[in-house]
């Protein structure tokens, strides 16, 4: 079984490559930066930093938790363990594929209500919106 090795870990490729497909053939609605700033201000979203420790800055949106493509069935549910939640998947900026492929990765999981704010992070930060700041472990 081929596996990826780097940043301190091994994961099955298999999962990867799956991700990859179903970010390909996901139907989760884009949010914009108003539409996401009027979710997390009425208190009903959970937002999700899909950013793997290899491209993440350390940068949040206040409250945001954290997963990436490679999170694995049981990581995801400790984190989400509510699939009826609403979830706001995003990452970097618009070319980066991984809220996207975290938003299918939900959907396979059976999480009902996602949305994925594709201009991610840089965006957010462009708009003069809060940010956090948090350690990243590489």
């Amino acid at each position: 079984m081929a596996t990826y090795i780097g940043i301190g870990f091994s994961k099955d490729l298999n999962t990867l490559k799956a991700a990859k497909e179903a970010a390909e053939k996901s139907t989760v609605p884009e949010i914009n930066t108003e539409t996401l700033k009027t979710l997390l201000a009425s208190g009903v979203a959970t937002i999700v930093d899909a950013r793997p420790a290899r491209i993440d800055d350390g940068r949040r949106i206040p409250g945001a938790k954290n997963l990436n493509p490679m999170s694995t069935a049981e990581e995801i549910a400790k984190v989400l363990p509510a699939k009826d939640a609403l979830i706001i998947t995003y990452c970097a900026n618009i070319k980066c594929p991984a809220s996207r492929r975290v938003a299918a990765r939900l959907s396979e999981l059976g999480y009902k209500h996602l949305l994925v704010y594709t201009a991610g992070i840089d965006a957010w930060a462009e708009a003069g919106q809060k940010i956090d700041k948090v350690e990243v472990q590489k």
